[in-house]
C-alpha cells in the first residue's frame, strides 16, 4: 500500500503560527529593507497555500508531485519557524538578563499595558543582518512554493476557490456486509450474553421515549463490533416482529434509508414510518455510526416512539461520544480478543485446509504474527488470507517482519477500515495521534508527559486567551480516548496505550517523519534514516552505534534516547556520542534521555529552541552554566529524582518554565 498523503491541515497550523509570530516580533520594528512589504506578500502567499491545502485534503489527492511539494512546504515552514524562534530567543535573553524588566513588572495587573510596553520595546530592538537575511530567504522560498504549486494544480485541474464549491461528498470507504449468515462467536461469549440481556430487559429505555431502548457497541475499527451485532441479530431466540439492518457510515440519508425518494417532506416520512412500526416489536441495527449522522438520527426518533415498548436499537460506533449523543444508557465496550483466540482465528484463515502436523514451523511463526495484531479479529483475517496465499516458511517470515499496512488486501481490509477512523478525526487531533507512533508499540503513556510533549511541539493551540493550554491538551487526550484510539494500559489505570493496529496506521501515515531506531536494529545491519525524519526514537546502544548517521540529521525536532546501556558499551562512549549528537541537532524542541553517562552535558546549552527536557534526576549533581541559556524551555521532567536535589537560583532566568 502506498503511503497515505500527509494532510494539508498540519501545514496550515504551522503557517498560522509562523504568521502570528512574524507579525508580533518583526512587523512593528523594521522600517528598512521593505520588511513590512515582504511580510504582506508572505501573508498573501500563505492564504493561497492554505486554500490549496484545504482542497488537497478534502479531495484526498494523491498526486506524487503534490505529495513531494507538501513535504517541501513542511520543511520550509519548519525553517521559517526556526527563524522566528530565533527572534523570540533574543528577546527572552534580554528579558532574562534584566534589560527589559519593565515589560514584566510583577506589580502590574493590566495585561494590555504589559503588551503595549512589550511592543514598544520591540520597536527599539535591533537584530543583526543575519536574522533579516534568514527571514528574506524564508519569504523567498514561500514565493517559489506558491509558483510551483500553481503549476502542479494546473496538472491535476484542482480548483482552489474554496468559497465557490460545496463540500465534496465524503467517499464511502467501507460498507458493512448484510447480516445473512451468523458466524460462531470467537471469544465474545460474555459480550453476546450481556447484549442479549440488555435487549431482553426494559430498564435501558431511551430517556426521551417510553417505547424503545438503545444499546451501543463501542470500540476501535476492526475490533468486531459489526460481528457481535450480527451474532445477536441472527439469534432466533430473540423474538421481534420486524428486523432491519442499516449500514450508516458517513452518508446517512433518510431518503436513501427509507427508499422514499419521491417524498421530500420529513414530516411525511416520519408519519409513514410511524404507521409501519405501530404496535410492533422492532429490532434495528444502525451499523457504523459517526457524528455526522446523529442529527439525522434524531429526526427518526418520533417514528420509533410509535412502536411497541419492546423496540430495541443496536448502535455500533467507534465514538463513545456518539453513543452518548444518541441517548444510550448501556454501552458494550469491545477490547481486543484474547491472544489465543485471535491466533485460532488467524490459523483458521491460513491453515484451515491443511494438515497442521505438516506445518509445525508455520504454526510457530503464525503464533508470533498473531501477537502483533493487538487482538484485532479483522487484522487476523487480513493477515491470515495473506499467509494462506503461500505456505512456504520464507513467505511467512516475510509477513512476520512486515507492517500490517504493507500487506496487500482488497477494499474492506483492516487498513481501509482504520484509515476511515483517521479521516474522521478533527484536524487538531490528527497530528497528536500520529506523534504517538514515535514510541514503540504497546508503550504506556503517562497523561501529563504526553500532554507536555504535545505542547512543546506546538500541537496544542489556544483559541481564546483565557484558555489554559493544559486544559486544552487534556481535552485532546479525552477525545482520542472517546474515539477508541487510546485504551487503559493493563493493570495501569493511570496510563494508556494505543491499540497495536492503530499504532501501525500512525506509522503508515507518518511516512518516516517519526522514526524509531530501536531494538529491531542491530549493529551489523545497514541503516538509513529517512530524509523526512524530524522526530527520532533511538535506544542508548544504537545512539552509540549510529551517532555519525544521527549527526547528519541536523533538522530533527525531537530526540528520545531510551533504555539502558548494554554491559559491553563503555559509558564514556555513550557520553562522547551524546555530546556529538547534541552539538549537531540544534533544532531540537523535545529531548528525552533515559540514561546519562555522567551529569548533564554542557552541549545542551546550545539547544536554544528546546521546550521539553526529560532526564534521570538521580545522576544530576550540578547544572552546567550553559543550561541557564535555554530561554525557551518550558518543562524539565526529572525522573527518579532525589527529594534532596536542590535547584539553583539561576533557574529563575528560565522565564518560560511552567
Amino acid at each position: 500500500m502506498a503511503p497515505l498523503l500527509i494532510a494539508g491541515w498540519f501545514i496550515g497550523t504551522f503557517i498560522a503560527k509562523v504568521a502570528d509570530l512574524g507579525i508580533l516580533y518583526v512587523k512593528n520594528q523594521y522600517e528598512y529593507r521593505d520588511v513590512k512589504g515582504k511580510l504582506k506578500k508572505l501573508e498573501k502567499n500563505l492564504r493561497k497555500i492554505q486554500a490549496a491545502l484545504f482542497e488537497v485534503d478534502k479531495r484526498r489527492i494523491t498526486n506524487p508531485g503534490l505529495e513531494e511539494w507538501l513535504w517541501d512546504l513542511k520543511d520550509s515552514v519548519y525553517a521559517a519557524e526556526d527563524v522566528i524562534d530565533g527572534f523570540e530567543y533574543n528577546l527572552l535573553e534580554d528579558i532574562a538578563k534584566g534589560k527589559n524588566q519593565l515589560i514584566f513588572e510583577e506589580q502590574s495587573k493590566d495585561r494590555a499595558k504589559i503588551k503595549n510596553k512589550f511592543i514598544h520595546t520591540l520597536k527599539l530592538l535591533a537584530f543583526c543582518d543575519k536574522d533579516l537575511n534568514q527571514l528574506d530567504d524564508a519569504i523567498k522560498k514561500f514565493s517559489e512554493l506558491v509558483d510551483e504549486l500553481g503549476k502542479l494544480l494546473k496538472v491535476v485541474e484542482l480548483n482552489v476557490a474554496t468559497n465557490k464549491k460545496d463540500d465534496a461528498e465524503i467517499p464511502n470507504w467501507r460498507r458493512t456486509t448484510s447480516p445473512i449468515k451468523p458466524r460462531p462467536p470467537r471469544g465474545r461469549d460474555e459480550e453476546v450474553t450481556e447484549l442479549k440481556n440488555l435487549l431482553n430487559t426494559g430498564n435501558n429505555l431511551n430517556p426521551d421515549s417510553n417505547n424503545f431502548s438503545l444499546v451501543s457497541i463501542v470500540g476501535p475499527g476492526g475490533i468486531g463490533k459489526t460481528e457481535l451485532a450480527r451474532l445477536v441479530y441472527n439469534d432466533e431466540s430473540l423474538k421481534f416482529d420486524i428486523k432491519a439492518w442499516v449500514c450508516v457510515c458517513n452518508n446517512f440519508d433518510i431518503l436513501k434509508l427509507t427508499d422514499l425518494h419521491s417524498i421530500s417532506n420529513l414530516d411525511e416520512i416520519q408519519k409513514i414510518l410511524s404507521e409501519c412500526l405501530k404496535d410492533k416489536r422492532v429490532l434495528v441495527v444502525l451499523d457504523d455510526v459517526w457524528e455526522e449522522s446523529v442529527a439525522i438520527w434524531e429526526n427518526l426518533c418520533s417514528a420509533f416512539r410509535s412502536g411497541h415498548k419492546g423496540c430495541r436499537i443496536i448502535v455500533t460506533t467507534q465514538l463513545e461520544s456518539v453513543a452518548k449523543m444518541m441517548g444510550t444508557r448501556d454501552i458494550v465496550n469491545l477490547d481486543g480478543l484474547d491472544d489465543t483466540v485471535n491466533w485460532e482465528l488467524l490459523k483458521d484463515c491460513s491453515l484451515s485446509d491443511q494438515k497442521h502436523a505438516e506445518h509445525r514451523r508455520l504454526e510457530r511463526i503464525g503464533w508470533e504474527i498473531s501477537q502483533k495484531l493487538g487482538g484485532s479479529p479483522l487484522a487476523a483475517v487480513t493477515v491470515g488470507r495473506a499467509l494462506k496465499y503461500d505456505l512456504k516458511e520464507e513467505h511467512w517470515r516475510r509477513i512476520l517482519h512486515k507492517k500490517i499496512y504493507e500487506i496487500e488486501e482488497k477494499e474492506g481490509d483492516i487498513v481501509s477500515v482504520l484509515r476511515l477512523s483517521y479521516e474522521q478525526l478533527p484536524a487538531y487531533l490528527k497530528q497528536c495521534y500520529i506523534s504517538c507512533s514515535l514510541f514503540p508499540k504497546n508503550h504506556s503513556f503517562e497523561r501529563d508527559d504526553l500532554l507536555q510533549m504535545w505542547m512543546a511541539l506546538g500541537f496544542v493551540q489556544a483559541n481564546d486567551k483565557h484558555d489554559r493550554m493544559e486544559d486544552i491538551g487534556q481535552d485532546l487526550i479525552n477525545e482520542l480516548s472517546s474515539r477508541s484510539f487510546f485504551v487503559n494500559a493493563k493493570r495501569k489505570e493511570d496510563k494508556f496505550v494505543i491499540h497495536a493496529v492503530l499504532h501501525e496506521l500512525a506509522d503508515c501515515i507518518s511516512d518516516g517523519e517519526y522514526f524509531r531506531l530501536d531494538d529491531e536494529y542491530e549493529g551489523n545491519q545497514p541503516i538509513r534514516i529517512p530524509d523526512k525524519a524530524r522526530h527520532i526514537y533511538v535506544t542508548a546502544d544504537n545512539l552509540v552505534m549510529f551517532s555519525k548517521i544521527l549527526c547528519k540529521k541536523d533538522n530533527v525536532r525531537s530526540l528520545i534516547v531510551a533504555g539502558d546501556l548494554s554491559h559491553g558499551i563503555p559509558k564514556s562512549d555513550f557520553v562522547d556520542s551524546l555530546k556529538e549528537v547534541l552539538d549537531s541537532l540544534k533544532c531540537l524542541r523535545l529531548l528525552i534521555l533515559s540514561v546519562l553517562g555522567s551529569g548533564l552535558p554542557k552541549a545542551i546549552g546550545g539547544l536554544k529552541h528546546l521546550r521539553y527536557l526529560e532526564i534521570p534526576g538521580d545522576v544530576i549533581t550540578e547544572w552546567p552554566e550553559s543550561f541557564f541559556n535555554l530561554y525557551h524551555l518550558q518543562w524539565v521532567n526529572l525522573k527518579m529524582c532525589s527529594k534532596n536535589l536542590l535547584l539553583p537560583e539561576k533557574m529563575n532566568r528560565l522565564i518560560r518554565l511552567r
